[in-house]
């Protein structure tokens, strides 16, 4: 993605490829999606494109029901168990509503990152997510 104000030679998509893909292996199905969103305010939050939502749902009519699926995405799905209404949450997915309706009746596991502790969720016995710190630790200086 190009951020406003820096003017990279390539984008991401140009140096490794989409963003956006599922693929399969054995019984289970990978996505691996981008929800890292900037709003016109140039505020980024996390959602999962209409596009992301309508594509995901096409694919998964090939996938069966009794398939492990995991989505894996950038910003968290959510740091608690009951979703926020429309959440605006620099920390959380949107809309993650709609993944939940999605996905439903699934076995899932949302992989994520972004923040800066490890943390689980069990949103239902069958839907989970499972956040990983960043790389950079605590965001400390490099030394």
């Amino acid at each position: 993605m190009d951020v406003p104000g820096n003017t990279p030679s390539k984008t991401f998509e140009e140096y490794f490829g989409p963003s956006n893909y599922s693929f399969n292996k054995a019984s289970t199905y990978i996505v691996i999606n981008n929800n890292f969103y900037v709003n016109r305010d140039y505020q980024y939050i996390g959602y999962v494109d209409e596009s992301i939502l309508a594509w995901m749902e096409q694919d998964l009519k090939y996938v069966p029901a009794d398939h492990l699926v995991f989505v894996i995405a950038h910003i968290q799905i959510s740091t608690e168990k009951e979703l926020e209404w429309n959440t605006l949450h620099q920390d959380e997915t949107s809309n993650a509503r709609a993944l939940f309706d999605l996905l439903e009746g699934r076995e899932v596991h949302f992989l994520t990152g972004h923040s800066h502790f490890n943390h689980n969720v069990c949103f239902t016995d069958r839907m989970m997510e499972h956040n990983t710190t960043a790389a950079c630790a605590s965001g400390g200086s490099r030394n």
